[in-house]
């Protein structure tokens, strides 16, 4: 599928569901040191396409338009405090790819949404002492993929 299939909302909202996930799982902790870490991995996974698997070419497609240095301004996510709005564009999307795509490419765009915010969830260990202990996945952060779960309406473990 291509950006010509889809409205100019259902296409923005595509672009801003994995942005908007990884969002979700690098604020559920209030602890802001590894942010930079996470949002780093989101940058880094979001260019996965090979995550997809069925969906490779609609997120080929996001991929191309999201690195695209003539994209309109609007297709930045939600402030990062309104968790509300947040949700909201990932349930957004699912329901965009559900509606248009055939069932294995909106498993493909899900499954790549999802992973961009397991990879945030993986990008530091949270409460390690000079990298010593810690954990990868924090429970706050498991709530959070377990939302964006809720949210995308897939059955999924990190």
């Amino acid at each position: 599928m291509t950006k010509d299939q889809f409205t100019n909302d259902e296409w923005t909202a595509l672009l801003r569901a994995p942005i908007a996930a990884g969002s979700l799982v690098a604020t559920a902790e209030t602890d802001r040191r590894n942010m930079r870490a996470e949002f780093r991995a989101m940058a880094k996974s979001i260019r996965h396409v090979e995550l997809a698997g069925a969906g490779h070419h609609l997120v080929a497609a996001l991929i191309a338009d999201m690195t695209d240095d003539n994209r309109a301004p609007d297709t930045a996510a939600a402030p990062l405090s309104d968790r509300p709005a947040l949700e909201a564009e990932v349930r957004e999307a699912a329901r965009v790819v559900d509606a248009r795509c055939e069932p294995g490419v909106a498993e493909g765009y899900k499954a790549w949404v999802r992973e961009v915010a397991v990879e945030v969830a993986r990008a530091a260990k949270e409460g390690s002492i000079l990298g010593i202990g810690g954990t990868r996945v924090t429970p706050e952060e498991q709530r959070a993929l377990m939302a964006i779960d809720e949210l995308l309406d897939v059955d999924a473990e990190i």
